[in-house]
C-alpha cells in the first residue's frame, strides 16, 4: 500500500550539478542542488532542505508569540 509519506523518499544518490547540466535532465533533488550551486557561485547563502513544516512555520506566523517589549522586567531573560 502506498501512503502519502512513501512518495517523498529521498534518493540514495544524486548526480552532480555538472552532470545535470550536461544531461539536461534530473529529479527535483538534483535540480535543487544545481540551483544552490549557482546561487552560492553568485555569492548568496543557499541550502537544499528536504522535508515538511507546519503551516505556521511556512507562513512565518508569530501571532502567538509574546512581544519581548511587553514583558515585565522580571520575566525578561
Amino acid at each position: 500500500m502506498i501512503t502519502q509519506y512513501s512518495l517523498y523518499v529521498q534518493p540514495k544518490r544524486l548526480l552532480s550539478p555538472t552532470t545535470v547540466l550536461k544531461r539536461q535532465k534530473g529529479n527535483c533533488f538534483e535540480y535543487s542542488t544545481l540551483l544552490c550551486s549557482l546561487l552560492i557561485g553568485a555569492g548568496y547563502d543557499a541550502y537544499v532542505v528536504s522535508g515538511y513544516a507546519t503551516r505556521e512555520v511556512c507562513l512565518a506566523d508569530e501571532s502567538r508569540e509574546i512581544c519581548p517589549l511587553m514583558k515585565k522586567k522580571e520575566e525578561v531573560m
